[in-house]
C-alpha cells in the first residue's frame, strides 16, 4: 500500500483528499501545518507528497526545496488554490513532479498520483541496478582520470 503524504493548511481539503485516497488503498498521512514535516520525513518513508503551494507558516516552495534536500527521490505533487503560471512554472523548475490546481479533480489526482508512484518505482529500480553492478564490476584504480 502506497505512502502518502499530504501538507495544506486547510483540513476540511486534507479530510477530503485523505477519505478518497484511502477509498483507493492508499496509506495518508496529513498535516496542516509544515513546521513538524522535515522531522516526520527522518523517520517515515513516504511514496510521495502533496503540498500546497500557499501555507501561513511556510512557502511551499521553500518547503519543496527543503523536503528535495532530505529526500531527492520523493515525488512531489504541488497543490494550490492561488496559482498563476509562473508559480507553477517555479515549482517545476524547483523539482516538483508536478502542480494541481485546486479544486481538484479527483481523476487527475489519481492518474497524477499513479504516475509520480511509477516514477519513484523506476528511480529505485535504477538504484538497486546501479548498486548491482557496482558490487559486481567495481573500478579499481589509484589514477586521477579513474577517480
Amino acid at each position: 500500500m502506497p505512502k502518502i503524504l499530504a501538507i495544506d493548511d486547510d483540513p476540511d481539503f486534507l479530510y477530503s483528499v485523505r477519505n478518497l485516497l484511502e477509498y483507493k488503498k492508499f496509506d495518508v498521512q496529513t498535516f496542516t501545518s509544515p513546521e513538524n514535516v522535515k522531522q516526520e520525513l527522518l523517520t517515515t518513508e513516504y511514496d510521495c507528497i502533496l503540498m500546497d503551494v500557499v501555507m501561513p507558516q511556510m512557502d511551499g516552495l521553500k518547503l519543496l526545496q527543503e523536503v528535495l534536500a532530505l529526500r531527492p527521490n520523493i515525488p512531489i505533487i504541488m497543490i494550490s488554490g492561488q496559482s498563476t503560471i509562473s508559480i507553477a512554472v517555479e515549482a517545476l523548475k524547483e523539482g516538483a513532479f508536478d502542480f494541481l490546481e485546486k479544486p481538484l479533480d479527483a481523476e487527475r489526482l489519481l492518474i497524477t498520483l499513479r504516475n509520480a508512484l511509477e516514477k519513484r518505482s523506476w528511480l529505485q529500480e535504477k538504484e538497486n541496478l546501479l548498486a548491482q553492478l557496482d558490487e559486481a564490476f567495481p573500478i579499481v584504480g589509484v589514477s586521477p582520470q579513474l577517480q
